[in-house]
């Protein structure tokens, strides 16, 4: 079992640019606010989620258990990384240890948004996958199929 330890950064969730409320943005959860603002690519370049449903992967890159569980997030990807956006979340210092290992176009967050994103999710172990939606509703096998339908 790995315990993860979590401290708050309150600046985490800020941006330079203060945005405007909108319709729009109250019906995404304040999880994927956090995320959207925090975004990056596999190069550390901003990057905008433009699929509905995300995934995220709480993977640490110093637990052997998290490495061996990015193999099945890479058949995941497989099979719906047409309709999910990855995130990457590690509570490590080295995100770029699973980049390339894996088939999986990987996004991740800023570090400082990671401590708030897992305080926020209430993760306290490595590794997790949570499968959601922009509005925060979050998806098992049984819903998941049942979307499908």
């Amino acid at each position: 079992m790995v315990i993860l330890i979590v401290w708050h950064n309150a600046d985490a969730t800020t941006t330079d640019t203060p945005e405007k409320e909108t319709d729009s943005n109250r019906s995404i959860s304040s999880i994927v606010q956090i995320l959207d603002k925090n975004l990056l690519g596999m190069n550390g370049e901003p990057h905008r989620r433009t699929k509905q449903y995300i995934g995220l992967c709480i993977l640490a890159d110093w637990c052997p258990a998290s490495r061996s569980f990015a193999r099945h997030v890479s058949d995941f990807h497989d099979l719906f990384g047409d309709e999910v956006t990855l995130v990457l979340i590690n509570p490590g210092k080295r995100s770029d240890w699973f980049f390339g290992r894996y088939r999986i176009p990987w996004t991740t967050v800023r570090a400082s948004a990671v401590a708030p994103l897992l305080e926020e999710l209430q993760v306290k172990y490595a590794p997790k996958f949570i499968l959601m939606d922009e509005k925060g509703t979050y998806y098992d096998r049984t819903n998941w199929k049942n979307r499908l339908l």
